[in-house]
């Protein structure tokens, strides 16, 4: 399969455009390419440009943030933020068929709080942060994730600059759904991770999973992503990423790693549960 780089506008910056297909059970873009979105043509030329040669992932510094109880006091804890990051942990540098030899090259953070995440970003390579997202509809700078001790926003993370950073995985909702009213600007937490310097970027357009409908008609932030779904997503994505961990990341790698892991969620149950409403919302941004 082939990388088809998309570059929507106006209301179709709101489609999931790679899950267009015939339901149920009929033929499906995903099955023919794998699919890669951009805000601009500008933006991906310019993140070709600055794309210098990576370390081996052997060598790359690779930070897991959790943040299961935001300081937000009616955000839902979620659990499922610190076993997501565990078991990538494990899957990494466990003792029983490792993906890495050295250990020291990953970073844990459990109750991420703001300041220590950005402090840990000035050397990282990969970013894997999962939290609530949370996107402010009309006024997207105010957007972000909310962390242990408050919320990290947009107009925060553009101060950051991070040329060695090359992949953010933002396993929260709402990371690339930008505002409904705003389309074209392609203003939320996904295009701010590349602002900063990540090349590469996984994110959701929407609330995940959808056996938390419920919520959406409360003004509570949540993190509705199911946390089995979150956790099958990452660890098949891991898998696909480091093959090889003594050579460099090759970015179209990570486009067809992703699409790896949602292909098996996708085909993983007959029926009504792989509707377009679980596997659609992970999206791959940039590189």
């Amino acid at each position: 399969m082939i990388i088809v780089h998309r570059c929507p506008t106006g209301e179709f910056t709101q489609i999931p455009l790679h899950a267009s297909g015939i339901y149920p059970g009929g033929v499906c873009c995903a099955d023919y390419y794998v699919s890669s979105y951009t805000s601009t043509l500008t933006t991906l030329l310019k993140l070709q440009k600055f794309c210098s040669q990576p370390p081996p992932l052997s060598m790359a510094k690779v930070v897991l943030a959790a943040v299961p109880q935001a300081a937000y006091s009616q955000a839902t804890y979620i659990h499922g933020t610190t076993m997501e990051i565990d078991a990538i942990y494990d899957q990494l540098c466990s003792a029983e068929h490792p993906l890495l030899d050295d250990s020291s090259k990953v970073v844990r953070l459990h109750g991420a709080e703001s300041m220590a995440l950005q402090g840990e970003l000035k050397d990282t390579f990969i970013l894997h942060l999962a939290s609530h997202g949370v996107q402010m509809k009309g006024d997207p700078l105010r957007s972000g994730f909310l962390m242990a001790d408050k919320m990290l926003t947009v107009e925060d993370l553009m101060k950051l600059s991070l040329p060695n950073a090359f992949l953010a995985i933002l396993s929260a909702c709402q990371t690339a759904r930008g505002d409904a009213r705003q389309k074209d600007q392609g203003v939320h937490l996904a295009a701010t991770m590349q602002f900063t310097g990540f090349k590469s970027v996984i994110a959701t357009m929407w609330y995940v999973c959808p056996i938390f409908r419920l919520r959406l008609r409360t003004n509570l932030p949540h993190r509705s992503m199911q946390d089995s779904v979150g956790i099958a997503i990452a660890k098949t994505l891991y898998q696909h990423l480091y093959v090889d961990p003594l050579k460099p990341l090759k970015p179209e790698t990570v486009a067809f790693a992703l699409d790896k892991a949602v292909e098996e969620l996708r085909t993983s149950a007959p029926g009504e549960d792989m509707l377009p409403s679980i596997w659609p919302p992970f999206v791959h941004i940039g590189l």
